[in-house]
């Protein structure tokens, strides 16, 4: 009877001590459950973030960095290009200044009114013989006066190297007050104007010529070529 009841005390010893264990494990699974759980989503991130996939980052750095290197090369290549000839270059073109002076003048009809003219002036001829200038004159009258022209140069003219002529046209201001009729379309001193001119050019940069002006008289013309 011992026996039997020793054996019946540990069987229901081991019983106790395998509860106590299946509880104690029981606990340690159902804690470490939520550690588990919790430790799947931070790493789903942290997989699917670029330090583990670094592929995009490196070809946004190389492509900023080709960028960098390709802008000086840019900027330079900008920089040699020719930029194209403005308005005025075009206009101008390739050409020469020339100097000019009317020491001497004559009416064909004597007149107690005229006086003394003069002038002096300067234009500029291109290459292909047009030529556009300015010159500031005291007129058969004494008034202070100035031509703005256009015109061409025709050189060598009948075949002879020297002689010239030279057509130009523009506007004209200074005859103003009691001479203001003296020239036709005037507008309050403002009036279109015209020259036709012959010269001889006894060298590269030095010529004179004659301009007849109208049915008034004609003036001598001395120039000298800046080339």
């Amino acid at each position: 009877g011992r026996s039997a009841s020793s054996r019946c005390h540990s069987s229901s010893q081991a019983q106790l001590h395998s509860s106590a264990d299946s509880s104690s494990n029981a606990a340690r699974c159902s804690s470490f459950e939520p550690a588990a759980r919790a430790a799947v989503p931070a790493t789903i991130p942290a997989m699917m973030s670029p330090q583990s996939r670094p592929f995009g980052a490196i070809f946004l750095s190389l492509s900023v960095a080709t960028s960098a290197a390709l802008l000086p090369l840019q900027t330079a290549t900008a920089a040699e290009a020719p930029a194209g000839p403005g308005l005025v270059e075009r206009t101008m073109g390739q050409g020469f200044w020339r100097l000019a002076a009317s020491p001497f003048s004559a009416h064909y009809r004597y007149s107690a009114e005229h006086r003394y003219v003069w002038a002096v002036g300067a234009e500029w001829q291109r290459n292909d013989d047009w030529l556009g200038g300015a010159s500031f004159f005291s007129n058969s009258f004494g008034q202070p006066s100035a031509y703005i022209y256009v015109g061409k140069r025709y050189p060598a003219m009948f075949g002879v190297p020297e002689l010239f002529g030279q057509l130009s046209g523009g506007m004209l201001y200074g005859y103003v007050g009691q001479y203001k009729n003296k020239v036709p379309l005037n507008y309050n001193g403002f009036s279109p104007g015209a020259l036709a001119s012959m010269g001889w050019q006894f060298n590269k940069n030095t010529s004179a010529a004659v301009h007849l002006l109208g049915d008034a008289g004609f003036m001598v013309q001395l120039s000298y070529d800046l080339r």
